[in-house]
């Protein structure tokens, strides 16, 4: 069972993201320097404000569901519909984005340790269509580093579900 402070974990860990974690070098390194801090307290004071607005849609919508309850409950059933179907879409692309960042540390990682992977194995699809040219069909297999990441931490939380309860 969840608690208050885990509850609270998951919710400032789903509204942060992992872009946190995948951006903030390159950001810092090459955009914004020293100037990342700002960018950072901007985007917190914009999070703080969203949370606020669930906050207060929570208290006068108590029930069970997000952005698709608020907005069913507001602006009706087909609003309900595309704001569901727009978070399911949103939380892939957002996987997606997170297991492609996962293996580029991993192979920075193994580069560091002296083992060498195929770029074929770490690239992202959009890296394979549009670094390699289309005549080469080896490149357009699928990626397994990232595909590998977006399917194994879902099984583990399943896994860790169904252990919990029985």
């Amino acid at each position: 069972m969840l608690g208050a402070g885990s509850l609270v974990a998951l919710g400032v860990g789903v509204t942060i993201g992992a872009g946190l974690f995948s951006l903030t070098g390159v950001a810092a390194g090459s955009n914004a320097g020293p100037a990342v801090l700002i960018s950072f307290v901007l985007a917190a004071v914009a999070c703080a404000f969203a949370g606020l607005c669930y906050g207060e849609l929570a208290g006068m919508i108590p029930a069970a569901g997000s952005a698709y309850v608020y907005a069913y409950a507001a602006l009706g059933e087909l609003a309900g519909w595309i704001i569901g179907w727009d978070l399911v879409l949103e939380y892939t692309v957002g996987a997606s984005a997170v297991s492609v960042s996962w293996a580029r540390y991993m192979r920075s990682l193994l580069d560091g340790w002296g083992i060498h992977l195929s770029p074929r194995l770490t690239a992202s699809p959009f890296e394979v269509v549009w670094a390699w040219p289309v005549a080469s069909p080896s490149m357009a297999s699928p990626t397994c580093l990232p595909s590998s990441s977006s399917w194994y931490y879902p099984c583990c939380s399943c896994a860790g579900f169904r252990n919990r309860r029985g």
